[in-house]
This record gives C-alpha cells, structure tokens and sequence, in this order.
C-alpha cells in the first residue's frame, strides 16, 4: 500500500537523522557512555569483580576508600561492616537492580502493550473494561501495591519482579491505547481492512510498527523507575535479601554506620542517582530525536 510504505518511509528517515543527531549531541553521549558501563559491569560482574562481593574478613571490616585517609589500598571504594569489598558488592548490585529493572519491563510492557492495542483498537465493552481495570489500579499508590504483595509472596528475587511488573503495565496500556485510537483511522489501515486483511495482522503489523518508537522511550523511562522502586523496596526489607547484594540493600545496612563509615550510604547512592540520570537523559534525548513534532528544539 503506497501511503504505508511513504509512512514508514517517512519514519525511517526521522530515525535515522534523530540517530546521527543523538551521537553529535556530547552531553547526551556522555551519560549514554556512562549507562553502558554500568551495563557492562553488571553482565560481566562475576569476572571483573576485584574481590569476593558475598565473603569478607572481619579484620578487614569499615576499611575507607583506599584514596581517603587510612584507607587501604587493596579496597578502591572500601569494606562494610563484615568486612566485604564495596565495590565488587556494587557491581553485583547493579547486576540485580538492571535484571529486576530489564526483566519487570519486559513482562509489564508486553502485557500493557498487548491490552492496550486490544483496547485501543476493538473499543466498546472491551475498552471499557480494560480501562476501569487500569483506573482502579491507578488509584493506589504503586509502592504500597508492590510492598503488599511482596510481603505476601515472600521478599526474594522472583516476587519482587512478579510485585513490580503487576504495578508496571498500566503506563504502556494507556500510552499505546491512545496512539492506536488516532493510527487505526489513517487510511493505510481503513485500506487494509477493506482488503480483507485479519485483525490481529492489522494490529500487530500495520499499527503496532508505528506506536514502537513512543513504547521504547517509555521502556527506558520505565526501567529507571523499576530501578528505584527495587531499591526501595529492597531498603525496606522486602526485596533482596542478605548476603545478596543490591543497593537499596547496601543502603539499608550502611545506614547504622552513616556517621562513622560514609561511604557505605554515599557509593551505593550515587550508584542509583547516576544510573536514574542517566536513563532518564537518554530517553528524554531519544523522544527529542525521534519525535519529528519535537525536532525542530533540539540543538546539535
């Protein structure tokens, strides 16, 4: 069908320029490097941490970062309380916190996703259905729905990804939902279904391409928000537990030692603060580069 074939033309092209413009723009590139780090060092965390994350040597124990006063050369970031390299704990940390943050998204988008294009696209009962489900779940509070089925299931790894992804669709539902509601009336679609073609090809192959781009900014937005809300959940108690490691974890054990040992709050913070920045950056510069509506404020 020519206009299909001219939109998604059309939208290949804004990719393409928002990709060049996204890699001439330093300041952006300079988070997304930093974002791939943390990515880098939490897949490969069991073989470049310096030292054993889950077994330390109470000798050793609230050792300072070793460019500090008295500290140890041996312990870049330093030791906790029983003595285990902070730094190797924060590599692992970040292994967990991105697999809980990437696994949560993946689940709570392909739900949100799929509800939303069956919402957006049938309407009627099914739409309304759909929709008093989201707005009924919209009216708690998100953390208080994860802390009440993680205390329910057990705070473990598993559960905590199960409390957050039941918490996580309603975003992509309600974003692809509206998108659809104005897509399924251009003429590329109207043309598809008078030549006979199945609903659910036209949903998922002549509409879903062009809400995409709008779900993976959200993606990304979504897995800085998973992030914190695993810390959270972790510094309270129901999320990872010890000996593991994350850093809402890490947190929550520093905290007894704030006045006397600081680094053990201060590094796994700046760990959460950095890694949420730096999402959020990449995204919001992503929407500007790919959003043709928003092109014309970005600034090469």
């Amino acid at each position: 069908m020519p206009t299909e074939v001219l939109v998604r033309a059309d939208r290949l092209k804004v990719a393409l320029s928002g990709t060049r413009r996204f890699f001439a723009d330093r300041f952006t590139l300079v988070f997304a490097v930093i974002l791939l780090t943390i990515v880098f060092l939490a897949l490969f965390a069991p073989y470049v941490v310096p030292h054993d994350p889950f077994g330390g040597d109470l000798m050793d124990r609230l050792e300072p970062p070793a460019w500090s006063q008295g500290g140890s050369t041996r312990f870049l970031l330093g030791t906790d309380a029983q003595g285990r390299d902070l730094l190797s704990r924060l590599m692992v940390g970040a292994r967990v916190s991105l697999s809980v943050g990437l696994g949560v998204v993946v689940v709570a988008g392909t739900v949100g996703t799929v509800l939303g294009l069956v919402a957006g696209y049938f309407g009627g009962k099914v739409d309304q259905i759909i929709m008093r489900i989201l707005d009924i779940q919209f009216a708690f509070p998100g953390l208080l729905i994860g802390m009440t089925i993680a205390g329910v299931l057990g705070p473990n790894l598993r559960n905590i990804m199960i409390a957050l992804s039941v918490n996580g669709w309603m975003v992509f539902a309600r974003l692809i939902r509206g998108m659809v509601m104005s897509i399924k009336a251009r003429p590329f679609v109207e043309a598809a279904e008078a030549v006979g073609c199945s609903k659910s090809r036209i949903i998922f192959v002549h509409i879903f391409p062009h809400a995409l781009a709008s779900q993976s900014i959200l993606a990304v937005i979504e897995v800085a928000r998973i992030i914190m809300a695993e810390a959270s959940l972790s510094f309270l108690g129901l999320g990872i537990q010890p000996p593991g490691a994350s850093w809402g974890l890490m947190l929550a054990e520093g905290r007894e030692y704030i006045s006397t040992a600081w680094w053990l709050v201060t590094f796994p913070g700046l760990a959460i603060l950095v890694t949420i920045i730096s999402l959020n950056i990449v995204a919001n510069r992503l929407r500007s580069f790919l959003d043709p509506l928003q092109q014309r404020v970005v600034r090469v």
